[in-house]
C-alpha cells in the first residue's frame, strides 16, 4: 500500500487490520494440557462420528495446569455448523438427568472454581480459578451440514498473557442433513 498527501497539511492515517492465520497454531503446552470430548445429549460418549442436523451435543473441555493460576480465562471457539444452546446449562440441567460416566453433570458445573461463564455466538468463554484438574461443560446444537475445521482451544492467565496454552487445532466436524423417509 501506498499512501501519498498531495496536501501541505499533515495528514493522519489511521489503519486497523484483521485476518486469520494461514496456518493452525503451534501448541503450547507448557503450564496448560488441554483437551475437547463431544458427548451425546445424553451423556453418552460421541467419539469422532458425523452429527446429524438437529442433534444436541455436550461439549466437555478438560484443563490440566502445573500451577495454581487464579485469573484464568478459557475460550473455545465452536466450529461452523455448530451453536451453542441452553444458556443456562448450570443452572437448567436437573440433577441426575444427564451424567457424563457416574458424574453428574449440573453437579460438575457447580464448581466454585468457575466464576463466570459466557456463551456467544462463537465462542464458549470460561473465567476460573484453576488448580490440577478443571472440567467445564456446554451445550451446543449442530445446525449446519458441511465439514467443518475446530478451532483450537486456548487459556490464559489473564494478568500474565505470557502464560498460556493452546491446542493444536485443526481436526474436522462433520454433519449431516436428516434426509426425510
Amino acid at each position: 500500500m501506498k499512501l501519498t498527501n498531495a496536501h501541505s497539511e499533515r495528514l493522519f492515517v489511521e489503519l486497523a487490520v484483521s485476518g486469520h492465520a494461514a496456518k493452525p497454531p503451534v501448541p503450547a503446552e507448557e503450564v496448560f494440557s488441554l483437551e475437547r470430548r463431544l458427548y451425546a445429549g445424553d451423556g453418552a460418549a460421541l467419539g469422532s462420528r458425523t452429527l446429524k442436523v438437529g442433534e444436541s451435543v455436550i461439549v466437555e473441555l478438560t484443563v490440566k495446569t502445573k500451577a495454581r493460576i487464579a485469573n484464568a480465562l478459557v475460550v473455545d471457539r465452536i466450529p461452523a455448523g455448530l451453536e451453542i444452546e441452553n444458556l443456562n446449562l448450570a443452572q437448567g440441567e436437573q440433577g441426575g438427568a444427564i451424567k457424563i460416566g457416574e458424574r453428574d453433570l449440573a453437579e460438575m458445573m457447580r464448581n466454585p472454581r468457575i466464576q463466570h461463564t459466557e456463551f456467544r455466538d462463537d465462542r464458549y468463554v470460561a473465567a476460573a480459578k484453576l488448580e490440577g484438574e478443571t472440567r467445564l461443560y456446554y451445550r451446543a446444537r449442530a445446525v449446519t451440514p458441511g465439514k467443518f475445521v475446530v478451532p483450537p482451544i486456548y487459556v490464559e492467565d489473564m494478568y500474565r498473557p505470557a502464560i498460556f496454552g493452546i491446542t493444536a487445532g485443526g481436526e474436522t466436524l462433520t454433519i449431516v442433513d436428516v434426509q426425510p423417509k
